[in-house]
């Protein structure tokens, strides 16, 4: 093979090998099965794309609260300007520091208010400025999980038939797979992963919600939020990456629900695979949980 072959062939894949199901699927609740008390956390760095969300959480056919951070007063004020004549009181916004991209505001920011809801769906207002590749990928898991009615009345459904589903999470945007892995990450990691009572080997496929947006128990993430994290626990906002806390709290989410007794799927609205993916039936779920290394 030339040497010009050599450098076209494609860089081998790095990240897991995992099942997904497809969405949407016939998991609808009976009428006297008790609703959730379900929490919308959406981080709004970029205020403006707020509106690019509004016609997906019109999709959520159950009562829910919006709980909104942002770092500015004025992006606060066109987010409640925004927000309020579709959701009226039912939306909260708070405004914290630029620390911590998504993860600090929601899991340091709004603590008590998930641990307040039953379920939490975490979104923000993603924009992967860095790699153009990555410009659909918002859109991408908004679809696998909150892309129509059905596919959110499928996932509702899953967690009222599945009592130990703690984690629902998109399928992996494939042209981030390959980035799905420690990467810098493993020290803060492991770090955070056994003072939550996880131990982690640099061996370990990891395997988490790329991304930062899934739905969960609030008590999936408890072992989490029960860390202790202060907005002092991040690093100081400087277009990162890779390395930070943040990134390592990501690749805790399905550790943590593992720890609470909880288990993970991923899920999809599409049923044509990649390769490093299988397709599964609701009937096969067994087979879809999320591998973890406390298995």
């Amino acid at each position: 093979m030339s040497r010009r072959k050599q450098s076209e062939a494609p860089a081998p894949q790095t990240g897991p090998d995992y099942c997904y199901l497809r969405l949407p699927i016939d998991a609808r609740r009976g009428a006297a099965e008790p609703r959730p008390k379900i929490g919308v956390f959406i981080h709004a760095y970029y205020e403006q794309e707020i509106t690019a969300l509004l016609p997906y959480l019109a999709h959520i056919g159950a009562p829910f609260e919006i709980f909104i951070t942002t770092d500015s007063e004025s992006k606060k004020a066109f987010l409640l300007e925004t927000l309020q004549p579709v959701h009226g009181d039912a939306v909260t916004v708070g405004v914290f520091d630029n620390r911590g991209r998504d993860i600090a505001p929601k899991y340091v920011g709004f603590h008590d208010e998930q641990l307040a809801c039953d379920l939490v769906l975490h979104l923000h207002t993603k924009k992967s400025l860095h790699d153009t590749k990555l410009a659909d990928w918002r859109r991408f898991m908004l679809d696998c999980l909150i892309g129509s009615p059905e596919i959110c009345d499928g996932v509702l459904g899953l967690f009222t038939k599945n009592p130990k589903l703690g984690v629902v999470a998109p399928r992996i945007f494939p042209a981030v797979h390959p980035a799905v892995k420690w990467g810098k990450n493993y020290c803060k990691t492991v770090y955070l992963a056994r003072r939550m009572g996880v131990r982690l080997e640099r061996a370990t496929q990891i395997d988490f919600p790329a991304g930062s947006m899934f739905w969960a128990r609030s008590a999936a993430l408890r072992p989490i939020l029960d860390l202790g994290l202060g907005f002092g626990s991040f690093e100081a906002e400087g277009g990162q990456v890779d390395g930070t806390t943040a990134h390592a709290v990501e690749r805790l989410i399905f550790y943590s629900a593992d720890r609470a007794g909880y288990r993970s799927l991923h899920v999809g609205s599409s049923g044509d695979p990649e390769e490093f993916e299988k397709l599964i039936e609701a009937e096969d779920l067994e087979q879809g949980w999320v591998k973890t290394s406390l298995k």
